[in-house]
């Protein structure tokens, strides 16, 4: 779905104006995807830089992205995650509203 998504912001939206500009999303719980995301699209007119929505069961210093993390600081752009944790989470396990989640996942 992130290769897609991609694939139509850099061909159909970004190329029609030049007053848009956009942060890619990388499928973080696959390092290879999110290798080849940067590769493909990293130098596409109006890729502002690259964004993880949310980070998996993997650390966000996993070796495994070290690859992808080099190619983005040698196409000079940056990297955003966006802050807060999953359902899944040890921390907020018993939590049983999504409301919930979010309101504590982003200050903890």
């Amino acid at each position: 779905m992130a290769w897609a998504y991609n694939r139509w912001l850099t061909e159909k939206v970004l190329p029609s104006t030049p007053r848009v500009k956009a942060m890619l999303c990388l499928p973080f719980n696959h390092h290879r995807g999110c290798y080849d995301i940067v590769k493909e699209f990293g130098h596409r007119k109006g890729v502002a830089g690259f964004c993880v929505a949310s980070v998996g069961e993997r650390a966000v210093h996993d070796d495994d992205y070290m690859k992808t993390y080099s190619l983005i600081e040698e196409l000079g752009i940056p990297l955003a995650f966006h802050s807060g944790t999953n359902w899944g989470s040890q921390m907020l396990r018993q939590a049983n509203r999504f409301i919930t989640v979010h309101a504590l996942s982003f200050p903890w």
